[in-house]
This record gives C-alpha cells, structure tokens and sequence, in this order.
C-alpha cells in the first residue's frame, strides 16, 4: 500500500458576505492506492473471500449486468465473497473492482478474476463383473 500527498491547498474565504476579515485554512487531502493482483479460480469452486488493503472498502462487479450478479458477489457477516457459479463448461473473465473511501475522496483499484472451465470426462461405459473375475482396465476420455 502506498500514501501519496495529493495536493495541499489554501482555502480563503470571507466571513459575512465577503464584508469581514479575511481567514487563510490549510487543508490536506491524501488518497491511498491500492494494487489488486488478478487471480484465478475454478468454475462451481467454493466462494472465495476478496481481501484487499487498506480494509474496510467495499467491492462491486465492473460488469453489473452479469447474469445473477448478486449470486456471484455477496457480502456475508463483514466478508465479500466471490462465487463463480456459471456454465461449467465455458471460461470467463471477470472484473472486480475495490473502492476505498478516505475523507470524501475514493480510490478505486480493478483486479480480473479469470475462471477455468471444468474438464470434460467421461469414464466409459458402464461394467458388470463377479467377484472373482480377472482385473479389468478401466479407459476414460477427457
């Protein structure tokens, strides 16, 4: 995490519509950068927890118009988890991003979440045997 001193400035205003003396404010405003690694994760893989720093922001979806979208992002008991809950069979990219508010400024980091695809198997046909019959080889296909 890195601090950078955005800008310091000088506020003068007057008081009583400008008729008043005049008051000179220092005021320094300082924003915080947060760096999001992308990330992987297995399609219907359990929900993973975001972690990012500084903590206490919050996340949403880049693409809010993702299918299910409340599905795939949820916050539970403090934590935000991602799911990712589509087509087994299908890999996706998806963009998240982390806002983080300091004062009345926020910060905003992206990470993509890229999402493997489950393999495709197959174990073959269905086979009977007794008991004591010779070992048999089993052959899938992927």
């Amino acid at each position: 995490m890195k601090y950078y001193k955005l800008l310091t400035f000088t506020l003068l205003f007057c008081l009583s519509a400008c008729g008043g003396e005049k008051k000179d404010t220092d005021a320094t405003q300082d924003s915080v950068e947060t760096v999001l690694p992308d990330d992987t994760i297995c399609e219907l893989a359990e929900a993973r927890i975001l972690r990012a720093q500084p903590e206490g922001g919050w996340w949403t979806l880049k693409d809010p118009a993702i299918p299910e979208a409340a599905e795939v992002l949820y916050t539970e008991r403090g934590n935000s988890y991602f799911y990712p809950g589509f087509d087994p069979y299908a890999q996706k990219d998806i963009g998240l991003v982390y806002h983080y508010r300091n004062g009345a400024c926020i910060a905003r980091d992206t990470m993509n979440m890229r999402i493997w695809p489950l393999p495709y198997v197959e174990a073959g046909d269905s086979l009977k045997m007794c008991l004591n019959n010779p070992p048999v080889t089993l052959v899938g296909r992927d």
